[in-house]
């Protein structure tokens, strides 16, 4: 163990930074479009960044830190720079992982007596922060939500925590935070919410040892109060969600905790999708090869934690992953890993409540980075229709399709673009609003087209081929 407590910030943040550094290479893709479409139309309009909290029309999600103000930096102040947009969320990371070690590092202690706090930072600090579900938090833009949502949510439940244990009689400091952080996560992300019945499940599983004192039941209920609010707000701000982002309980729902376990063993969304469209062999060894790597570094956790947790600690373990990623189990179709960011806290408290021996330290750790190594890497060796096969297919298309622009651009601009997709999968990754902001176009001012319609003599035509390089006509 390293002899200054100091030193293990730095150390964490360098490590997760380090594993994650090739996201910092990855392009604009997909909804990043939009919101950079969003946040230069508000500039050239002149809009305060306050606007983000009131916007004018409504949406699915309402997050004015995560899609709001982050956006409004991004195309601002970092001029729409890919690399230091990838390099926020990066930092985005690093916070909340530190984050979630910081509360490990507090919590573990009071339901496992003999728990090293230095050992619970460091060693389960890193393995939340390598885990393979913070592949599209890193590499997407967009997905800085789930980081955000994290670190203020952690830090929420840390400074509960921290109340808990040692019980003030007033108004401190560390306990006016908690709902600050609350207020912060809510504005990140909805599942924010979660920090109440998180928080009340930390409660209960310390209730026979430690109990809120007053001034913590009054700021819980002022978190209360701020949730209610929060949630009022929202309602005035948000549409029903509709096709993918559609609620419902029935088969979607089992299915969404089987692939939540999945991620939990670091198995690749995306060995999944080949798995089940093109029944890849390669697929299923990759699948294979990465959950039984996560599930060797959990057998020697879990055999090493079982003398030292009670029942109602491995309760609420299992509770707190239900809890956390309770409101994905319901999509009628999305399912992603990054969903289990909140959930994933769980194996960082198991790592830290376990007494390893330095051997089986090194057997944890080493099965850990096979496990995400394996993971991570392979997405960059998938084709399409992997994810980033798609991102890298936009940025060469759009590439393209700005250098032969200016030939058409004073026609394009005065009557608009029609764009004929052979694959609008694939088209995903530009969609209209990548095309309006590469070219500075109206989205109304392209339309995708089917085959079968004709050539209009009031439009210029850009056709994007499945394969192959885009061409205007």
């Amino acid at each position: 163990m390293l002899r200054s407590p100091y030193l293990y910030v730095p150390l964490l943040a360098l490590l997760v930074g380090a594993y994650w550094l090739h996201a910092l290479q990855v392009p604009f893709w997909q909804d990043d479009f939009h919101f950079l479409g969003v946040a230069r139309s508000a500039r050239e309009a002149g809009e305060g960044w306050a606007s983000v909290f009131w916007p004018g029309e409504k949406s699915i999600f309402w997050r004015p830190l995560s899609e709001g103000l982050y956006w409004r930096f991004v195309e601002g102040a970092l001029d729409a720079d890919p690399l230091a947009a990838h390099a926020v969320n990066l930092l985005f990371l690093i916070a909340a992982t530190l984050a979630v070690a910081w509360l490990v590092a507090d919590y573990a202690p009071l339901v496992a007596p003999g728990a090293d706090p230095r050992k619970a930072f460091m060693a389960a600090g890193l393995l939340y922060g390598i885990h393979a579900a913070h592949l599209i938090p890193a590499i997407w833009a967009t997905a800085v939500h789930s980081s955000m949502v994290v670190l203020f949510a952690a830090l929420a439940l840390r400074f509960w925590v921290s109340a808990l244990r040692d019980s003030p009689a007033g108004w401190s400091p560390g306990l006016l935070s908690a709902p600050v952080f609350l207020l912060l996560a809510l504005l990140s992300k909805e599942n924010g919410i979660l920090v109440l019945p998180l928080g009340a499940l930390l409660t209960a599983s310390v209730w026979d040892r430690l109990r809120p004192s007053r001034a913590a039941w009054r700021i819980a209920g002022v978190s209360l109060l701020l949730a209610s609010g929060w949630l009022w707000i929202r309602q005035e701000m948000v549409v029903v969600p509709s096709g993918a982002y559609e609620m419902g309980i029935g088969i979607n729902a089992v299915r969404n905790l089987t692939a939540m376990g999945l991620f939990f063993f670091n198995v690749p969304r995306e060995s999944l999708r080949f798995m089940l469209e093109q029944q890849s062999a390669p697929a299923t060894l990759w699948a294979l090869a990465c959950g039984l790597a996560q599930a060797a570094a959990v057998w020697v956790v879990l055999a090493a934690a079982r003398p030292r947790l009670r029942l109602r600690a491995w309760l609420a373990a299992i509770a707190f992953f239900l809890i956390a990623s309770a409101p994905y189990l319901l999509f009628s179709w999305n399912s992603y890993a990054y969903y289990i960011s909140l959930g994933l806290i769980v194996w960082p408290f198991l790592v830290a409540v376990a007494p390893l021996s330095a051997r089986k330290a090194r057997l944890v750790l080493a099965a850990a980075l096979i496990s995400s190594g394996l993971s991570v890497a392979g997405n960059y060796a998938l084709d399409y229709p992997a994810l980033l096969a798609r991102a890298e297919w936009a940025n060469r298309q759009l590439a393209n399709i700005s250098a032969q622009f200016p030939a058409v651009a004073e026609r394009a601009r005065a009557r608009g673009i029609e764009v004929l997709v052979e694959n609008r999968h694939k088209f995903l990754g530009i969609g209209i609003p990548g095309l309006a902001y590469e070219l500075d176009l109206s989205p109304q001012k392209i339309r995708v087209v089917a085959p079968q319609e004709p050539v209009s003599s009031a439009s210029v035509r850009l056709v994007i081929p499945d394969s192959g390089d885009a061409r205007f006509e």
